[in-house]
């Protein structure tokens, strides 16, 4: 998401060998859809998504973005950096453990998302009398992010950790010893 609360199409990562069309099936409007043996972002993986976020957002050397990320080994390859730094793409890591204080994300969007998935997840297991198929997961994440995605989310994410705009004095000395 960006400070103009803006966001942009997620990439769903799936732990399998082979993409299968299915698995995108009704799925957010935009969105990308990967494999990967271990289902987590690998090197490779991360730099498809700066290329999807280089896309979506139009960035150019001329309007260079800043794109605030923790600190994932995945997120520091040699390829990554060079794209970044042909796209202006500018990166900046989070410190250890300070990613619930400091990632505009995690303070104020993850929990919502979670909890509204989890509520898409309830009703589609009552109303189908099913359990919850791979399939199924692209159009259920879909009704949960386009529920609860919005602009104040957005806003209040780089408010809430200080970002934007800038303030230096909402996290004190105390709450800084806390996140090491």
């Amino acid at each position: 998401m960006s400070t103009a609360g803006d966001f942009v199409p997620p990439m769903f990562i799936f732990k399998r060998e082979r993409m299968n069309v299915a698995l995108e099936k009704i799925g957010p409007v935009d969105a990308i859809y990967r494999c990967s043996k271990s289902g987590w972002i690998t090197e490779d993986l991360f730099l498809e998504w700066l290329k999807h976020f280089a896309q979506y957002v139009n960035v150019s050397t001329v309007d260079p973005v800043l794109v605030i990320l923790d600190n994932h080994t995945t997120h520091s390859s040699l390829k990554s950096y060079k794209f970044c730094r042909q796209n202006g793409i500018v990166l900046v890591s989070l410190p250890p453990h300070t990613s619930h204080r400091l990632q505009p994300l995690v303070v104020t969007f993850f929990s919502s998302l979670k909890t509204a998935y989890s509520k898409e997840c309830d009703l589609h297991m009552k109303t189908h009398y099913s359990k919850i198929e791979v399939t199924d997961i692209a159009e259920l994440f879909a009704k949960a992010y386009n529920r609860i995605t919005s602009k104040e989310k957005g806003l209040n994410g780089f408010k809430n950790t200080g970002i934007f705009p800038l303030d230096r004095n909402l996290f004190g000395e105390e709450n800084l010893l806390k996140c090491q």
